[in-house]
């Protein structure tokens, strides 16, 4: 039987007591976490997933939607810990996260860095140090559109937060797992951070293509779950932006 959950992983963050929501999938033999995490969260995603029955020590595979802080900060220590567990990603997330080229965070942060005024460059450099930190990992398999190792599973290409960016529809529960391609701020689908994000005009258009999947229910790793209205929601903020380019 295959088998959606949401993890909720609880941390401090500038505006207080803050969470994630990475995914994790029952489906056939595997076990598959999606994203895991800031750095210094292995223990909490153990804990998570104990609460759903399982075992770290079950999970076979990792989906990693993108290469950011939050979504592969603990994936080093987890690889160490698991070595057993095979970690996929996009191709081109795939060089990042095992540092063979640099970052497209780390080189946007750089971009800005002289157009910031004086008392920001103290905590740009910080956030830039921290980027720069971050444990690389072996990718063990690559993920494309159109080819999955489950059956009840569809990848989907998602690029505009990020270059290589996944999402994921679960057939069974008809579940869209989104990563970063959308969030959820009161209760509503946003774009993720749309002045950082690298490329907006893409990711509306793959907001446009998470539209055509016709899911019933959608998990943002910001923002948790809606389960109402997903297509409707998802069009409205397509609307939103194009009024946004109207004016």
């Amino acid at each position: 039987m295959s088998q959606i959950f949401t993890l909720q992983l609880e941390y401090i963050g500038p505006e207080g007591k803050q969470y994630i929501y990475p995914g994790l999938i029952k489906c056939a033999q595997d076990l598959i976490l999606i994203d895991c995490g800031y750095p210094g969260f292995l223990t909490k995603i153990e804990n998570a997933v104990q609460k759903t029955g399982f075992s770290m020590s079950e999970i076979t595979a990792i989906v990693i939607t993108h290469h950011d802080l939050d979504h592969v900060g603990s994936l080093a220590k987890i690889r160490c810990r698991y070595p057993g567990i095979k970690v996929y990603s996009s191709v081109i997330e795939a060089a990042f996260i095992e540092g063979t080229e640099k970052a497209p965070r780390l080189l946007q942060a750089e971009e800005l860095y002289d157009t910031l005024d004086d008392d920001q460059k103290k905590y740009a450099l910080e956030f830039q140090k921290t980027l720069e930190s971050i444990d690389t990992a072996k990718v063990d398999e690559y993920l494309s559109e159109g080819k999955s190792p489950w059956p009840d599973l569809l990848i989907i290409e998602t690029p505009g937060h990020t270059p290589g960016h996944l999402s994921l529809f679960h057939i069974p529960s008809n579940t869209l797992i989104a990563g970063d391609a959308v969030v959820i701020g009161d209760g509503e689908p946003e774009i993720a951070n749309p002045e950082f994000t690298l490329n907006l005009a893409a990711a509306l258009q793959s907001v446009e293509k998470l539209v055509k999947i016709g899911a019933e229910r959608i998990l943002c790793y910001h923002g948790g779950e809606v389960n109402e209205g997903v297509g409707d929601k998802l069009k409205a903020l397509l609307r939103k932006y194009d009024q946004l380019k109207c004016k």
